[in-house]
């Protein structure tokens, strides 16, 4: 069965779903390729030599968001099974989970996800390493260069060309899985960035093992986050406060070691019914204002209390309330949008940004 590229477009940007070769997804905007997502690699083997078995796209009839799936097979090894799910809202934001498994009872082994490919030119790159309090800053020249290498993931990367075009790559709520390797015996993970103003390209190695690691039999999911935006928002007047709402203390944001924040965590349950409760009774536009995705720990959050600690990032589940939000409100011809609290770490994300549209 031949299987065709997928295409959507939208305001000054054009999204493909690709079938075969070295990218796996491209993003143009205003006619040429900014992001690029290259080919998963599991227990050694590249999904570039993978056999396409679902290339679909599914629109929605109110135009908020399409969304792509495809499944390929790596015929070798055990053969492996790589699933992606895309969602691309109208607003330049995109979601991707990867669902990744061995076939014929086997182990994955090493996991390498995809590279991140950003084609320039660009002038400055802002990056986030994990347990670091502030982005790293470098302008960007015509020198090819590695500019991070360590076994510690990058939380968030974005890039600018200076005249209003912006790229940002950003993993998802899952930010623990990112970090397997710091959990899994005999393993390791390795991340980098390089390039220069003509392209950057982050590489992602989740999980490597040794040759006398015990490789546990289980499939992988990460969740990754990707926005673009070509213009600057205008500033929205909040029309509520989030910390004016009634969030239970066990619904906030937890940082490290256990301390609490007034700011709710959207992966958290009792955050999310207070939040959707409030567009349920409105009538009204909203503009939430005072919001600040944030890293949080508690485990709970992530539905599993016995672990203490987990890292996530719950900007994924903003992601997903401000759609399910804007689906709800549209039917009484209303809308919704958030604006962010000031001097916080992801306020100027490109992503928190473009939920202000």
């Amino acid at each position: 069965m031949a299987f065709e590229d997928k295409i959507i477009t939208g305001k000054e940007f054009l999204a493909r779903l690709v079938t075969a070769g070295e990218h796996s997804f491209e993003l143009e905007l205003q006619g040429n390729v900014r992001l690029a997502f290259g080919r998963v690699t599991l227990g050694g083997f590249s999904e570039s030599n993978a056999l396409p078995s679902k290339m679909r796209l599914h629109e929605s009839l109110d135009g908020l968001s399409c969304s792509f799936e495809a499944e390929n097979v790596i015929p070798f090894g055990c053969e492996y099974l790589v699933k992606r799910q895309m969602d691309i809202l109208a607003s330049g934001i995109g979601t991707l989970t990867d669902d990744l498994s061995a076939v014929n009872h086997g182990a994955v082994g090493d996991v390498a996800l995809e590279d991140v490919i950003f084609p320039g030119p660009w002038q400055t790159l802002e990056y986030l390493p994990f347990g670091e309090n502030s982005f790293r800053k470098v302008e960007l020249s015509d020198t090819e260069s590695t500019l991070y290498d360590s076994d510690e993931v990058i939380v968030m990367l974005r890039l600018s060309d200076g005249a209003g075009a912006k790229v940002e790559y950003c993993c998802g709520s899952d930010l623990w899985r990112h970090r397997s390797a710091k959990r899994t015996a005999g393993a390791v993970g390795h991340f980098t960035v390089c390039g220069n103003s003509s392209e950057i390209v982050l590489k992602r190695s989740i999980v490597a093992f040794g040759e006398d690691a015990v490789i546990e039999k289980r499939p992988w999911r990460f969740k990754s986050i990707f926005s673009w935006s070509v213009e600057t928002p205008s500033e929205a007047v909040p029309t509520c406060d989030i910390r004016s709402l009634k969030v239970a203390p066990n619904g906030l944001q937890t940082l490290a070691g256990g301390a609490g924040t007034p700011f709710p965590c959207l992966c958290s349950s009792p955050a999310r019914k207070v939040l959707k409760d409030l567009i349920r009774k409105s009538s009204d536009d909203i503009v939430l204002g005072d919001v600040s995705p944030a890293l949080c720990f508690a485990a709970a959050h992530q539905d599993r209390p016995g672990k203490g600690e987990l890292e996530h990032l719950d900007l994924g589940d903003w992601v997903d309330f401000y759609l399910w939000a804007n689906r709800q409100l549209l039917r009484k011809e209303k809308s919704f949008k958030l604006k962010a609290a000031e001097n916080t770490l992801f306020a100027d994300s490109v992503t928190v940004q473009n939920m202000m549209r």
